[in-house]
């Protein structure tokens, strides 16, 4: 099969005719993208090893040119399944971006040995026989066949969950910070949802602006934990934290702990791992910490239809009920401790006969109940309105009047976040 991939983002394209990349909507010409011919590797027949000799390590150390790409599942509405949200730090100034993709497809592309001059490897079609690329075959080895050798690069692909990791504006991240950032993240996040390093893998992709820390869950059925940092106002925030303490650094001083006398540019307790000993060279701890400590006290807010959290807020505002002043303090209270805003306001459900004043996704209802629900009438009509509805599988959550509305929030940090003073 033939794919055009985007140089730009590392975009996967199964039309090679496709001009635009339909994730940074780049165009598609010869030095922003490539057509691959590729081959699926499907069954593969394994050989234990008796024996762990320095071969093993010499091919780590030579490798395989290998790269990943990712494609986006699609929506029931046709859209692109995406999560995106936007880090700040304490000023509101935007720090990261950041995309969910569930259920995303992830492509691994082998483009062959490095230390080869043409990114190929060379199977006769009609036989199957895989052949010596041309800069490293011997006239004398080279297999009988009537046939034309055809180059083909091979690929694995599966479906996982994927995170997106972006820094904004238009000035280039330099690749050392990038690769700091990307090893340190990672080990935050075993550290924060103790998960083991197979877990959680991690690569950088793309290139400029477009540049991205591509995340992903290498376990089998994936381990949940990508998707918390996104919609979870405060977790990137524990992260950072735990992150800081892997690097050898106290949180609140950024000074540095007893460990780092042994500890020059990184050590296998912080950033250095077997996987990532190509990046030895340019790892270095100290490029994280004012970054990091920025970031253990931003927060992560979700994009919603291309919304930022102020215009999400102004949005919802609109939506409210003009004679209903709770509701209108509730999300202030919401938006002025920096919690997660609800995704829509005042919207009817498609399967029961009734209107939350605010949803959250995919099955939290909230009805601010004023003076006028203090009528027995009206009481006895709204618990077996809330009854069916939990019958129907949604978590209902009334914020009363007559009780205070910071109490009531912080009675379910599990929807709207801690938050801050």
């Amino acid at each position: 099969r033939e794919a055009k991939v985007c140089c730009n983002c590392g975009y996967f394209h199964t039309d090679v005719k496709r001009d635009l990349c339909d994730n940074c909507g780049v165009a598609l010409d010869a030095t922003t993208s490539e057509i691959v011919s590729l081959l699926e590797m499907t069954n593969v027949s394994a050989i234990r090893r008796q024996k762990i000799t320095s071969d093993e390590e010499e091919r780590k150390r030579l490798g395989y040119q290998v790269t990943s790409h990712f494609r986006f599942a699609p929506g029931s509405d046709g859209k692109k399944r995406t999560v995106e949200g936007v880090v700040q730090d304490s000023t509101s100034t935007p720090m990261l971006k950041l995309t969910y993709a569930p259920a995303a497809t992830l492509f691994r592309i082998n483009h062959g040995w490095r230390i080869q001059r043409q990114k190929s490897f060379y199977i006769d079609m009609a036989t199957g026989d895989w052949m010596r690329t041309p800069d490293t075959e011997e006239s004398d080895a080279e297999p009988t066949t009537s046939i034309q050798p055809e180059a083909v690069k091979m690929f694995v692909q599966d479906t996982m969950n994927l995170l997106l990791v972006n820094f904004p504006g238009d000035e280039e991240v330099g690749d050392n910070v990038m690769a700091s950032f990307q090893y340190a993240l990672q080990r935050g996040m075993e550290t924060v949802f103790q998960i083991d390093e197979a877990e959680i893998a991690s690569e950088r992709i793309g290139t400029g602006k477009d540049s991205a820390i591509l995340f992903w869950e290498a376990s089998e059925g994936g381990v949940g934990v990508l998707k918390r940092l996104v919609t979870e106002p405060e977790t990137l925030r524990q992260v950072a934290v735990a992150t800081l303490e892997r690097c050898h650094f106290n949180p609140e001083t950024l000074e540095e702990d007893a460990a780092a006398k042994d500890c020059s540019h990184a050590c296998y307790e912080c950033l250095l791992s077997f996987k990532n000993q190509r990046d030895y060279r340019i790892l270095d701890r100290h490029l994280l910490p004012t970054l990091l400590s920025k970031l253990s006290k931003s927060t992560s807010f979700v994009r919603k239809e291309n919304r930022d959290y102020d215009e999400q807020y102004h949005w919802l505002h609109g939506q409210t009920d003009p004679q209903s002043n709770l509701e209108r303090q509730f999300l202030d209270q919401l938006y002025r401790t920096k919690r997660r805003l609800p995704d829509g306001a005042q919207e009817r459900l498609a399967d029961y006969y009734s209107e939350p004043d605010f949803v959250y996704d995919p099955n939290i209802l909230i009805f601010c109940d004023g003076s006028v629900h203090d009528f027995p009438d009206q009481m006895r009509v709204y618990e077996d309105s809330r009854t069916g509805l939990k019958e129907k599988g949604y978590r209902v959550i009334v914020i009363r009047y007559d009780k205070d509305i910071e109490e009531q929030i912080k009675a379910h940090q599990d929807i709207f976040g801690k938050g801050s003073a």
